[in-house]
């Protein structure tokens, strides 16, 4: 009885080295051996599955904490520039049609108008500046 060893995964792990960014860590290759028990004296053209994987890492810890602060400082903005779109429409609805003045009752149907047009300037506000801001995180990234 004969034993065979084969390569049955390969993996190449690279790293990038975080003090250079432009530099790597010197590749690692690992290799998973299994075994195959040949009885006969002769071997069959069977085919044997080999995975073949590359991995590449380097540690992302400060571009997370960095992403976490701007998109709290961009939230921010979001939610000033909704407020002010909001006090637009408040102010443009009063005047147009008296609705949020003293004395008069609202009515549902411009109550529902003010509603949404609130949710959609909360939503477009949202495109307006968290676009530009996946897109450069992209970009860098």
């Amino acid at each position: 009885m004969k034993i065979i060893r084969y390569a049955s995964k390969i993996t190449l792990q690279t790293t990038i080295q975080s003090h250079a960014p432009g530099k790597i860590y010197p590749p690692m290759l690992i290799i998973e051996y299994e075994e195959l028990e040949i009885t006969s004296s002769e071997i069959n053209d069977e085919v044997f599955p080999v995975s073949f994987a590359t991995e590449y890492t380097m540690k992302t810890d400060k571009y997370w904490a960095v992403v976490e602060v701007l998109s709290g400082f961009v939230s921010a903005i979001t939610l000033v520039i909704w407020l002010f779109r909001v006090w637009k429409c408040h102010a443009r609805l009063r005047k147009s049609n008296n609705m949020f003045s003293q004395g008069h009752q609202v009515e549902d149907d411009s109550l529902i108008q003010f509603v949404v047009e609130v949710i959609i300037l909360g939503i477009h506000s949202f495109v307006i500046v968290f676009f530009p801001f996946i897109f450069l995180l992209c970009f860098y990234w």
